[in-house]
């Protein structure tokens, strides 16, 4: 039995060392036979996982729901967002999941990872109604502190340096936009630490840099 499995860029070796293969013509990991599945859980879709039950051993994710953190914003709706790139910069790709379930995912032939992370978050603040209050968690400390710290010397300097503008000037002006128009808090959580809001915004990244670097549509993918 062939399983195919969507593993992000950055942990490709992690996937490797645990005996996953890379189809080169494909361009997708996958698990030859496998006797148990349960290592490579994480980059098996949820909705995947009931086909694969038998090579399981638990099927129960072993993911955390929710960090100390997480649990202090109950009650707010919830957005993790996150970017990827492969190479850097090269083909990208954006994806978010939030806590009434809705995610969605895209990406571009040419960019770079704090591109892709910014516009997960872009993307995620332009599906929401005016005055919206909402947590976005982010593994990225450029889009975090960008957005909370630097943000207010920025704007200052209308996000230019040396005379020119800054990098990225035009995303974290529609970014400025956004935060404007909602109620917007802003938190940083460790990447590919077991957290399943951030795991499953990764996995969504992936699958955008999947479907740019396959010259697909340039549409949004929503579910």
């Amino acid at each position: 039995m062939i399983v195919n499995l969507n593993v992000p860029f950055s942990q490709k070796d992690e996937a490797k060392g645990l005996g996953a293969r890379w189809n080169p013509t494909k361009k997708v990991w996958y698990l030859n036979n496998p006797e148990d599945l349960t290592p490579f859980l994480k980059w098996i879709p949820r909705e995947w996982r009931a086909r694969y039950a038998s090579q399981i051993s638990s099927i129960k994710s072993s993911f955390t729901e929710s960090s100390t953190s997480e649990t202090e914003d109950a009650g707010v709706l919830k957005i993790w967002a996150d970017g990827s790139c492969d190479p850097n910069p090269g083909v990208g790709g954006w994806g978010w999941h939030s806590s009434s379930g809705e995610s969605r995912y895209g990406g571009e032939e040419h960019t770079t990872n704090n591109r892709m992370e910014m516009t997960a978050i872009l993307e995620a603040l332009r599906e929401l109604p005016d005055s919206e209050k909402v947590v976005i968690y982010t593994d990225s400390q450029y889009c975090q502190k960008g957005l909370t710290i630097w943000r207010k010397g920025w704007k200052k300097k209308n996000w230019m340096k040396g005379g020119k503008p800054m990098l990225n000037r035009d995303l974290w002006l529609l970014l400025e936009d956004q935060l404007n128009r909602l109620e917007v808090t802003i938190k940083w959580v460790k990447g590919h630490n077991g957290n399943f809001g951030n795991e499953e915004a990764d996995r969504l990244a992936g699958l955008g840099v999947l479907m740019a670097s396959e010259s697909l549509p340039p549409e949004i993918y929503r579910f």
